[in-house]
């Protein structure tokens, strides 16, 4: 929902400090009536705004929308995305191996990452995001173990380009075969001790490995340079 006319931003605040309101008491802009009704019908067109016995307010999806309005400066407060990040491991050899996939497709075109990453949909729990992410790039079904919470943000020329809130998961593959290629990475399986010289990795991969090190669950904010 996209919305920057002040009239009608201004309407969304009125509501939230007075929940049931009528058109009177509503219009404090000074508009004359049929504007005001504009604006007003627009609102109500986008599911924001109902009119019951004679008084205005919030629907539901209004008072999530409106939620997210800066009542100081009366613009929509930015927020990071959501999404899951999994690291995919094996035993082999004694050792531990792990997954791999360098990216087909910007961003990022040709680095080389630990997590394979998936936003988040409206309405999906965080284990079915993970399942989709490794049945997409992967082409595999596994079990999931929650590792931790990463907030990744990435700045470009002092201005933020990527904020991203990840749950990461631990991944153990439980049926179907690695695929070496898909759509979205080639695949491959690297010893866990030399996964960080990989050179076209992220520069930010063996901070990467180093939290699946830990056993207990982590929580990391990180800052650093768009890639």
């Amino acid at each position: 929902m996209y919305l920057d006319h002040q009239v009608q931003l201004s309407i969304l605040r009125e509501l939230l400090f007075r929940p049931q309101a009528r058109f009177t008491e509503l219009n404090k802009t000074g508009l004359t009536s049929d504007h005001f009704t504009f604006h007003l019908k627009h609102l109500m067109e986008k599911g924001l705004v109902e009119k019951r016995d004679e008084v205005y307010q919030l629907t539901p999806y209004g008072l999530d929308v409106a939620g997210r309005l800066d009542i100081k400066t009366m613009k929509f407060v930015a927020q990071p995305k959501v999404g899951v990040a999994i690291c995919v491991t094996r035993k082999n050899g004694g050792g531990t191996e792990v997954l791999i996939g360098r990216r087909l497709k910007d961003p990022h075109k040709g680095k080389a990452g630990m997590f394979y990453a998936e936003k988040v949909r409206l309405g999906e729990s965080l284990f079915d995001t993970a399942a989709r992410c490794l049945e997409n790039e992967v082409g595999v079904k596994a079990q999931f173990k929650f590792a931790g919470t990463l907030h990744l943000t990435r700045v470009q020329e002092s201005e933020i380009v990527q904020d991203v809130i990840f749950t990461c998961f631990r991944a153990t593959i439980i049926s179907g075969e690695v695929e070496p290629t898909t759509n979205e990475s080639q695949n491959f399986w690297v010893k866990y001790e030399k996964a960080s010289e990989l050179t076209d990795g992220f520069l930010d991969l063996a901070a990467d490995l180093e939290l699946f090190v830990k056993k207990e669950p982590f929580f990391e904010e990180r800052r650093s340079k768009y890639e």
